[in-house]
C-alpha cells in the first residue's frame, strides 16, 4: 500500500511542480498548500521506528533503544514499559519561496503598528 501512495505522490508532485514552474501565476494558494502537504506526506512515509524501553518505576526517565525483537520480548514484561517512535525527515532551513500575494499580505499584516499607522515597509 505504502508503495502505492509513495508513487501516486511522487507523480503529482512532479505534475504539479512542473506547472507551477511552468506557469508561477498558474498555481493558486490553495494549490501550493496542497503541494506542500503531499511533500510532507512523502516524507512521512519515509519514517523509520525506533524501538525503546525502560524499566517501570517513578525515578526513570531515560528510554533505551533496542531491536524490535528485543522490544517484542521486552513487552511481554510487567516491569517494563516500551514505545515506539518514528523518525522525523530534515526541516528545511531555508523557508520556501514566497509570490507577490503572500509578500504583499505579510506586509500587510506586519506593515501596519498597533494604532494603524504604516510603517516603512507599508510605505514602499
Amino acid at each position: 500500500m505504502n508503495i502505492a501512495i509513495r508513487e501516486w505522490l511522487n507523480q503529482t508532485i512532479a505534475e504539479l511542480e512542473e506547472e507551477r514552474d511552468a506557469t508561477p501565476d498558474a498555481i493558486n494558494e490553495d494549490a501550493a498548500m496542497a503541494l506542500a502537504a503531499m511533500i510532507r506526506a512523502k516524507a512521512s512515509l519515509q519514517a523509520e521506528p525506533v524501538y525503546q524501553w525502560r524499566e517501570r518505576c517513578e525515578d526513570s526517565d531515560l528510554w533505551d533503544d533496542c531491536t524490535k525483537e528485543q522490544y517484542e520480548e521486552f513487552s511481554k514484561q510487567h516491569d517494563i514499559e516500551t514505545r515506539i517512535l518514528y523518525t522525523a525527515p530534515p526541516a528545511p532551513v531555508v523557508p520556501d519561496e514566497i509570490n507577490e500575494l503572500q509578500a504583499a499580505n505579510l506586509v500587510l499584516t506586519l506593515g501596519v503598528l498597533n494604532n494603524g499607522i504604516p510603517t516603512v515597509a507599508m510605505k514602499v
